[in-house]
């Protein structure tokens, strides 16, 4: 009967054991996806850096650049160039923070403030554009779009 009862006790114990590694295993594959695409983000962050300062080195630089991305808008001024240009610049982190939000990266106790932050850019016509066009996140679109109907800017 004791042997019987040692036994249970241990397949119980065995299959704990097993259980806990699995989730160990899980919550470590977890983290390290979460890692990698903190990683990654990074790395187009700096990348995006770099071409925006040479995009904005030179005016011929920046009409080149922005041909590249915007192939149909040949004839456009300069001044035009460097708006949309700078919505990029401001849409790249702002995407950023976005994913950081929907991959649990910050509390929600900041999306407000993100908000606010992102509610003057959302408005201005140039930037939404942009997004609807360039955005890779659905919801970051339907963010701007919610945030454009807003009335209060509190």
């Amino acid at each position: 009967m004791i042997q019987t009862v040692c036994q249970i006790v241990q397949a119980i114990a065995s299959v704990a054991g097993v259980a806990a590694t699995v989730f160990i295993a899980w919550t470590v594959r977890r983290g390290t996806k979460r890692l990698a695409r903190i990683e990654h983000d990074r790395a187009i962050k700096n990348a995006w850096i770099a071409i925006d300062t040479i995009a904005l080195s030179d005016d011929r630089n920046l009409e080149a650049a922005d041909l590249l991305i915007n192939p149909d808008t040949e004839g456009d001024s300069l001044e035009e160039r460097r708006r949309r240009w700078l919505c990029f610049m401001f849409m790249n982190p702002m995407g950023a923070t976005f994913r950081g939000f929907d991959g649990g990266l910050f509390d929600s106790s900041a999306a407000a403030p993100y908000e606010n932050e992102l509610y003057p850019l959302a408005s201005n016509e140039v930037f939404f554009a942009m997004v609807k066009k360039y955005a890779f996140e659905p919801g970051f679109v339907e963010l701007c779009e919610r945030l454009r109907r807003r009335t209060d800017f509190s």
